[in-house]
């Protein structure tokens, strides 16, 4: 037996070497590799040092049979164990601390800096979109104590994901041997998701709920075992916590019932506080909510198409595009549904509920999965469990089992690890290019520079730049350059950043449609009503457009236009307090546009009869 394990483990060494070998002399993967600040060597180390650890004693004893060990041999066990997928997780990300704000990020700071971290818990009319308001806490806290500086924020959002690598080993832990706890959290750790969610601070909701419900599952286990309602009682406050950060982990009231601790009737009776706190979460949502409770994203909604292409979605998110990817992951999933089948009243039907509960959050959202990876945060994880139960059931059923799981285990280690390098490699190039364009929209102080980037929250990046850096005057911005943007800023010379390199250009609105015919334009307003009059052309000949937003200048530039009549009158709710900015633009029966200059309503500029009047006319000279 001696013999075969030594044999086994020398094969898996070899075939380790032989890989990194190969990947060492790939100009393809060097580059790769490279761009992200990884060293293969490291990597290569980190393989080695699992094969170390599967060599400890108590690497392969299930929870229940070390409790006659000295704890100090425990203790260090689990200690390495909990080490690798740790290592694995700062080698592979650290990277991301030089990273900037991305995505949603300026638009959630320029919320907090409004409203505050605290008043999307329970005022229903500062609510933010969704009712997550841990998200803006977590972030708020940051904003506090390093204002615009994104690299404070990201070391709470790295230290953040952490914490969840270590919570998810310690729950693991409850129930798989160390070694195989320390292998499905290295594994999620190298998913396509989680490099997804490590690169994006809009998403630390996701993290620090995951944080939370780890705890939550662990007091719950505590509670089952010692029977103790102290235990279910603290447990369901994190429950709680984990709900209000997102509200995909409301179904772990559902799926805690079935792990498999103690009688069903211990489970059910210390689930009383969790479903406690569940029932109370829906009031609150729904106080928050209102009619919009089970409302998702509106522009568009999953059809059933969506639904039953989830799997080729899901291999398409991991990368699993080679056929020695397949064919390791094809291995993997029949031990798993070979154990389903021999094990489907216990086995089977916990899966299905753990599972299922992971599925149902993201069927709203699933057809935004393929461009949005980080929704499978928590599926990977459950995904990855499977997989270690495999691993488990294989070993029981080879007398190689120390080199069998360990050899399995580090090919489903490179068969996430170069898809989420490569995710990484254009992860990075798409935050140098945000970051590049975002601090030059933020801190160059050219006022006749225009920056044409395609970027729907760069209004709150103009917000942040003017509220919180107090630079009011700075470069200008339009998400295109169009016939709206150089009418706006004519001779304003336009930066626009392509393919890693700085293009400038002088802007005219010579060539934008037919600027020579007439174009006059009337807007009055009074405490009551907004009234306008567009001539010169009658309803019916051409069609007559305009944008109207509530914040002068740039702000919000980036709004649509709307069809409006030639002549009109809109009564007011309430008088209006803020400046009201009309851009008019008329398109001619062959599809010409010709454009007003933007026109600046101050209410609080009313003459004696309550009227504030802007007139506007261009000729056809």
């Amino acid at each position: 037996m001696r013999y075969s394990s030594w044999l086994g483990n020398v094969l898996i060494l070899s075939a380790w070497i032989t890989v990194f070998w190969w990947l060492n002399e790939s100009p393809h993967w060097t580059t790769i590799f490279s761009q992200s600040n990884v060293s293969l060597w490291a990597i290569f180390v980190v393989g080695l040092l699992f094969l170390g650890l599967s060599h400890l004693p108590l690497a392969w004893q299930a929870p229940n049979k070390m409790a006659d060990c000295s704890k100090k041999q425990k203790w260090l066990t689990h200690l390495f164990a909990a080490s690798l997928p740790l290592l694995l997780f700062w080698l592979l990300y650290h990277l991301v601390l030089n990273t900037w704000w991305s995505f949603d990020d300026p638009d959630i700071l320029r919320y907090i800096d409004r409203i505050g971290p605290i008043a999307g818990f329970f005022d229903p009319s500062q609510k933010y979109n969704f009712y997550t308001p841990l998200q803006h806490f977590s972030l708020g806290i940051d904003y506090g104590l390093f204002g615009l500086n994104p690299t404070g924020f990201y070391w709470h959002h790295l230290l953040s994901l952490s914490v969840v690598i270590l919570l998810a080993y310690l729950v693991l832990s409850l129930f798989f041997a160390p070694l195989l706890a320390s292998m499905i959290v290295s594994l999620f750790v190298v998913a396509v998701p989680t490099a997804h969610i490590t690169h994006f601070l809009m998403v630390r909701h996701y993290v620090e709920g995951l944080a939370l419900s780890l705890i939550a599952v662990s007091a719950y286990v505590q509670a089952v075992r010692q029977e103790r309602w102290a235990w279910a009682g603290l447990g369901s406050l994190f429950y709680l916590l984990a709900t209000m950060a997102k509200e995909l982990y409301v179904p772990l009231v559902i799926a805690l019932v079935w792990l498999p601790i103690g009688t069903v009737k211990t489970r059910l009776r210390l689930l009383i506080p969790y479903i406690i706190v569940a029932i109370l979460y829906t009031l609150l949502r729904i106080y928050m909510l209102g009619e919009h409770v089970f409302s998702g994203y509106s522009e568009k909604s999953t059809t059933w198409l969506d639904v039953v292409n989830f799997p080729t979605a899901f291999i398409n998110v991991m990368g699993w595009h080679a056929l020695w990817q397949w064919l390791i992951m094809l291995g993997i999933a029949s031990v798993f549904s070979v154990m389903l089948w021999q094990r489907r009243l216990t086995l089977g039907l916990s899966s299905l509920v753990w599972f299922g509960m992971a599925f149902i959050p993201l069927i709203p959202i699933m057809w935004r999965i393929p461009m949005l990876p980080y929704y499978l945060f928590v599926f990977v994880l459950l995904f990855y469990i499977g997989c270690g139960i495999a691993l488990n059931h294989l070993g029981k059923l080879s007398p190689w089992r120390n080199a069998l799981i360990t050899g399995v285990f580090l090919a489903l280690l490179l068969t996430s690890l170069l898809p989420v390098q490569t995710a990484q490699f254009h992860l990075h190039a798409l935050k140098q290019a945000e970051k590049t364009q975002g601090e030059f929209l933020m801190y160059n102080p050219s006022s006749a520079t225009v920056l044409i980037y395609d970027y729907p929250v760069a209004t709150s990046l103009i917000y942040l730049r003017n509220k919180v850096l107090s630079r009011t005057e700075g470069v200008k911005w339009c998400p295109k350059e169009d016939c709206l943007c150089t009418t706006q800023y004519p001779g304003y010379t336009a930066k626009q950043y392509v393919n890693g390199e700085w293009q400038t250009k002088t802007l005219s609105p010579a060539g934008c449609g037919n600027v020579k015919k007439p174009l006059s334009v009337i807007i009055s307003l009074t405490p009551d009503t907004v009234n306008w009059h567009f001539g010169p052309y009658p309803q019916g000949q051409g069609q007559y457009y305009a944008k109207v937003t509530m914040q002068g200048g740039q702000a919000q530039n980036h709004a649509a236009f709307f069809p409006i009549q030639p002549q009109g009158t809109q009564p007011l709710a309430q008088p209006l307090s803020n400046p009201v900015q009309w851009i008019v633009k008329y398109v001619t029966p062959d599809g010409q546009e010709i454009y007003s200059a933007p026109l600046l309503l101050e209410p609080t500029q009313m003459n004696e009869q309550g009227l504030v009047e802007v007139i506007w006319h261009a000729s056809d000279d």
